[in-house]
């Protein structure tokens, strides 16, 4: 299974918005297969059908959601076609 380590600004919790370096965006394209729209599981909860922005670097995913996540990283992974957010 292959993991991704993203960094959480500040910007990131305001927004609630998942976003990645431009060294990344060649990585992130692979780890997602260029699609335009993912489910994004958190917790035990799927979020379905959310954007993928290539030309921002973003994935949008609730403000809520991110001020939950207390770590300065946020770990990617894909289990079931769904994209895990640690």
């Amino acid at each position: 299974m292959n993991l991704l380590k993203l960094e959480l600004k500040k910007r990131n919790r305001e927004y609630g918005i998942i976003t990645w370096e431009s060294v990344q965006d060649f990585e992130i394209k692979t780890f997602l297969r260029n699609s335009n729209k993912v489910n994004v599981q958190f917790g035990k909860k799927v979020y379905s059908n959310r954007k993928v922005d290539y030309k921002y670097k973003r994935i949008a995913f609730g403000k809520k959601r991110m001020t939950n996540i207390n770590n300065k990283y946020v770990l990617l992974s894909m289990k079931d076609g769904n994209l895990v957010v640690n």
